[in-house]
């Protein structure tokens, strides 16, 4: 657990890294960063996080993504309601840009988490798909 916890921070930060103007890669560099990203099979055998940082990843890389409709398509049919599901689907629904979610679907679920007594992640993952959502947090 620790192990896939530090691997999914390293990616994060990298992923940040990628966003800075500064920062360069080589080719070598940006082609292994494509490789540990790349999808596995069908959309439907990848976990969201997955697929988050796939897109992530490749518009920064590419500033294209050839299969974003079928991103799309798949995380718009996804029925989970788990805060970490609705965290990745909304964050991905952002990135793709023109891909819109059902707000309705997911607001009162992540309204109702925002809490004094909630944790620090389930604050950071309910406050972010709401401004993923274009919603205030209250």
């Amino acid at each position: 657990m620790f192990r896939l916890l530090l691997a999914g921070l390293t990616l994060a930060s990298v992923v940040n890294l990628l966003a800075c103007e500064s920062t360069s890669l080589n080719a070598f560099d940006r082609d292994r960063l494509k490789t540990i990203v790349e999808l596995k099979g069908p959309l439907s055998e990848n976990e969201l996080s997955n697929i988050y940082y796939y897109t992530n990843v490749n518009l920064l890389l590419a500033k294209t993504l050839p299969d974003a409709s079928k991103i799309c398509s798949h995380i718009k049919a996804q029925t989970s309601d788990n805060l970490e599901s609705i965290y990745f689907i909304t964050s991905t629904a952002k990135l793709l840009g023109n891909c819109q979610v059902d707000v309705n679907k997911y607001i009162t679920k992540l309204q109702s988490l925002v809490q004094a007594e909630s944790s620090v992640i389930d604050l950071l993952r309910a406050g972010s798909s709401l401004v993923n959502l274009g919603k205030p947090i209250d």
